[in-house]
């Protein structure tokens, strides 16, 4: 909780300056990078302003992990035990591992998909007026999706991060194999 309390301000402005396009400095909305994003964002909406979403992130990344740390072990458990009724197997290959964790960290991230598209959607208001901000919160961004984009609203962009769930299904057997040299 700590960890995303501190560093949510840095993946926020990296999240601004990403969607920073412009073919030069002058059609920029940050012509020099990070300092004027800071500034702007400060000058706006305070020390808040780089708290958009974050309150969603928050809840959001509790669930992710949840769904994909207690789905692995589950997902494991339900593999041995089909192992163990057909052949007797004490333990898991490396293969079934790599398998079951990539199923999970597919799983995990499909599902909490919608929960980081509401969350990126609030980060991109941050710096406007309220006149301008199309979501007043988490909730209002989600019945405004809802009623203009239907649920393919929140999975825009989902394919690059379902690639990503690689890295998190590694982790996960990386893990299993630490634990048991321990």
């Amino acid at each position: 909780r700590y960890t995303i309390t501190l560093l949510y301000p840095i993946a926020f402005l990296r999240t601004r300056l990403a969607m920073d396009v412009g073919s030069s400095p002058q059609t920029r909305q940050y012509p020099r990078g990070m300092r004027d994003a800071v500034l702007d964002i400060y000058k706006t909406d305070g020390i808040r302003g780089f708290y958009q979403g974050y309150g969603i992130a928050l809840v959001g990344g509790i669930a992710y992990r949840a769904l994909h740390l207690g789905g692995y072990d589950a997902l494991k458990t339900e593999i041995l035990r089909y192992n163990h009724a057909i052949q007797d197997a004490p333990e898991l290959s490396w293969l079934e591992r790599i398998a079951a964790a990539q199923c999970v960290s597919l799983a995990a991230a499909a599902i909490m998909y919608p929960v980081d598209s509401v969350r990126r959607r609030l980060m991109m208001q941050a710096g406007l007026s309220e006149s301008q901000r199309v979501y007043r919160n988490s909730f209002d961004c989600i019945r405004i999706v809802l009623q203009q984009e239907g649920m393919r609203g929140f999975y825009l962009g989902l394919g690059p991060n379902l690639f990503r769930s690689v890295g998190g299904a590694l982790l996960l057997v990386a893990y299993d194999g630490f634990k048991a040299i321990l």
